[in-house]
């Protein structure tokens, strides 16, 4: 029997503040990342996506 992994649905508002915080000034994706307990990969995957629905 395989092991599944957990999958996580993050709100669009939850994943536009990830972005919005990882790009103010002195913070990084990591950063931001670590106080979200996310990925750095997730918060830049997302800032792709979001920079295009404006």
């Amino acid at each position: 029997m395989a092991n599944k992994k957990k999958v996580h649905a993050y709100t669009e508002e939850f994943r536009k503040e990830a972005v919005r915080r990882a790009d103010q000034e002195g913070n990084s994706n990591q950063s931001v990342a670590a106080e979200l307990g996310i990925s750095a990969q997730q918060i830049l995957q997302v800032s792709h996506c979001t920079r295009s629905w404006a």
